[in-house]
């Protein structure tokens, strides 16, 4: 129904025909598209759309859940990448967020399910952003700088990634 190059032109001329055409009382008898319009039987019937359902609150939603999970891992992402850290663990992660069994077990099925997505990633009790560190294997990803280690993140991060500086 699209005609492939033009897309740009196209989508304003759907919402002028909306505008003129698909209204609080549709003319139908005027619309170039009625005879592709599946619903076009049941409105000449006098049928009505079903009004639009309320969104359920965001406070405690699945929704907010989902948001402060991913809030935490791309905080925890930042330090990864700038202090050399190792991917978080997913009981801190469940620590910072729920207080009692049932909060936990909710963020645990919803990490899952951001995992599932390809939002985040779970693994070995670790979890992040996006996919898995590459390798799969906890022995390449980075490790936390020694107490009181020195230098600036670029430094540490150097000696991070060069087998022959980590000692």
């Amino acid at each position: 129904m699209l005609p492939p190059s033009e897309a740009a032109r196209w989508n304003p001329a759907l919402m002028d025909l909306g505008a003129t055409v698909c209204r609080a009382r549709p003319r139908c008898e005027a619309c170039p598209l009625a005879r592709l319009w599946a619903a076009r039987p049941g409105i000449a019937r006098g049928e009505r759309a079903a009004a639009p359902r309320r969104q359920a609150p965001y406070a405690g939603s699945d929704r907010q859940w989902r948001g402060r999970i991913l809030r935490a891992l791309r905080r925890h992402a930042a330090s990864v990448e700038e202090e050399g850290r190792p991917p978080l663990a997913v009981r801190t992660l469940l620590a910072r967020l729920a207080a009692t069994p049932e909060e936990r077990a909710r963020a645990r099925r919803l990490l899952d399910a951001l995992a599932a997505e390809g939002l985040a990633w779970r693994a070995r009790g670790r979890c992040g952003l996006g996919e898995a560190p590459s390798g799969g294997d906890e022995a390449t990803w980075p490790r936390a700088p020694a107490a009181g280690a020195r230098g600036s993140p670029r430094e540490r991060r150097a000696t991070l990634e060069c087998p022959r500086l980590r000692g």
